[in-house]
């Protein structure tokens, strides 16, 4: 399946390093956008947007409508918008700025995280868009869209508890992780069923937790909600949009598909944890959020930023081979870093320069947890092989 890249703009930034990644990726109908942000990445150069969130906010949506156009698709193609917002404070104001974009929101994740590539970053946003193909959508009861399908694929934002709206009066319905999770998993199945979906068709997650401590409760419950195994990304965050959340979780799913799994030896056993290393369906290949472990699970290389990342990338070339995939197919990888700066991301860079060649499209934001302690860096991919 050919694949049509956009590169970055000449203006991106004076980095101290080559930049591993493109701005866009187009492969067949599935379009991967890059994290935009409101100012240009400058080496530590500062701009004089200050804190004006909204005014940050439409700049990087100004960014993803043109790489968009650039591909044949527009806001209206989007099937999943993801927001990434630095402190809880202002993320709402940031979610009204783009809100403005679409005439009904797509499924939308905020996430709140540690920090961006530079201080002066607040809000980086990246989308996924479909081309040409029908759509339904779930709907909660704010009228919020919280599910698309398009064809056979049901994207699923980021769900807390099933009665969690505080925006709007409403109450978490548990205090603990154990009961968030439960109420998490059963709304996921209400959006997959309306979609005409089933648990079981998930393909890859995206856990993030309160505290890091929980995702061994919390991987327990979707080991039983997910008896296949998923993919997965598990992160601890700074807080949540909704207050009090303690777990949310954003989900990708495809009907009926046959689908193949990929682990490596010497990792935790996906029978435990319900995670694979990563799934094949069709064409495309996701990967779980890699990180630097060994067989129980605790750090590789404690501490360091290159060490790791290149473990990590090595497993996930291998889990790509496995699944007949390679590390050229890759059409998006996302980063969470811990302790995130812009040394850290050249450092990391560094690295993932020497094992891609074309791209892929990139996002990277700042997390207060892996899971496991001394872990810096974990990494997640989505690969499409040509035929």
């Amino acid at each position: 399946m050919t694949k049509q890249w956009i590169d970055l703009p000449p203006d991106f930034g004076d980095l101290p390093v080559q930049v591993p990644f493109k701005s866009a990726v187009r492969c067949g109908d599935l379009v991967y956008l890059t994290g935009q942000v409101g100012e240009p990445l400058s080496g530590g150069k500062h701009t004089d947007n200050g804190d004006d969130v909204p005014a940050l906010t439409r700049q990087a949506m100004d960014k993803l409508a043109g790489f968009m156009g650039e591909l044949g698709v527009s806001f209206r193609d989007v099937v999943r918008l993801n927001s990434y917002n630095v402190g809880t404070g202002d993320w709402a104001v940031s979610v009204d700025a783009q809100a403005g974009y679409f005439d009904q929101l797509p499924p939308l994740t905020t996430t709140i995280v540690e920090g961006l590539m530079e201080p002066q970053l607040e809000v980086e946003i990246d989308v996924v868009a479909v081309d040409g193909r029908t759509r339904t959508s779930s709907y909660d009861d704010h009228g919020r869209a919280v599910g698309t399908r398009a064809g056979d694929t049901i994207y699923v934002a980021a769900l807390v508890d099933a009665e969690a709206d505080t925006e709007n009066g409403g109450t978490l319905a548990h205090t603990d992780v154990e009961g968030q999770t439960r109420g998490v998993l059963a709304r996921l199945q209400t959006v997959l069923r309306e979609l005409g979906g089933e648990l079981t068709d998930v393909v890859k997650t995206n856990v993030l937790h309160a505290d890091a401590a929980d995702i061994a409760v919390t991987r327990k419950l979707r080991a039983e909600a997910f008896p296949q195994g998923v993919a997965s990304t598990d992160v601890a965050v700074p807080g949540f949009s909704t207050e009090g959340a303690l777990v949310q979780v954003e989900a990708l799913a495809v009907v009926g598909a046959e689908r193949s799994f990929a682990d490596l030896p010497g990792h935790p056993d996906p029978a435990e944890t319900g995670i694979h290393g990563a799934v094949r369906v069709g064409n495309v290949v996701y990967t779980s959020g890699l990180v630097a472990q060994d067989p129980t699970g605790a750090a590789r290389h404690p501490g360091a930023m290159g060490e790791q990342s290149r473990a990590v990338l090595d497993d996930m070339s291998a889990l790509l081979e496995q699944l007949g995939a390679s590390m050229d197919d890759v059409l998006r990888k996302n980063t969470y870093y811990l302790d995130l700066d812009l040394e850290s991301w050249t450092e990391a860079a560094r690295v993932r320069a020497t094992y891609f060649r074309q791209g892929p499209c990139a996002t990277g934001v700042g997390v207060t947890a892996l899971p496991a302690e001394g872990q810096v860096i974990a990494m997640e991919a989505v690969a499409a092989l040509d035929a």
